[in-house]
């Protein structure tokens, strides 16, 4: 029975041993499995940004391209006269409409006439916001009122003439 007994251990510890290797040889392909996974996702991840990149990139560009060109013309002529000014509100009271202009440049603009909806008005004041005094021109660096006779509901189309070039806008 002694005898029995021995050779059990001996199977038994050989069955154990047996295991054992065999969970560690799993273990070892386990993590050389795990680290082959994440070489192969983050090659994924690389495939996916180039096609990503390579597909985006020439649509972003064209688009920047086409949005600065439209831009381009009237910034041109208000670069080209040193005359940046842009209305920056419009309300109506009475028979009058009202449109405060802001000027972003460095020069004097002297607006000649405006245009509203292909209507062209020459008769209009100018009111330096500053002091409230009427102004022949709009100072660099101030808000200046437009009174302009009529109703124009919002949004109107709006053009002013000076200093040799037309600037447009909706307001």
């Amino acid at each position: 029975m002694l005898e029995m007994q021995r050779l059990m251990f001996k199977t038994l510890c050989s069955t154990v041993t047996a295991f054992s290797l065999k969970a560690e040889l799993a273990y070892l392909s386990m993590k050389r499995k795990a680290v082959s996974d994440i070489v192969g996702a983050v090659i994924l991840i690389m495939i996916v940004v180039v096609i990503f990149g390579g597909i985006v990139y020439p649509l972003l560009t064209r688009y920047q391209s086409s949005s600065s060109n439209v831009l381009s013309s009237q910034q041109k002529a208000e670069v080209q006269s040193q005359v940046l000014v842009s209305p920056i509100y419009a309300t109506t009271s009475g028979s009058t409409t009202y449109v405060y202009f802001y000027n972003y440049g460095k020069t004097l603009f002297t607006p000649s006439e405006f245009i509203i909806n292909g209507q062209t008005i020459n008769a209009f004041t100018l009111i330096d916001q500053q002091n409230g005094s009427p102004v022949s021109t709009v100072v660099p660096g101030t808000v200046t009122e437009v009174e302009l006779p009529g109703v124009f509901n919002s949004p109107f189309n709006i053009s002013v003439v000076g200093n040799g070039v037309t600037l447009s806008w909706e307001v």
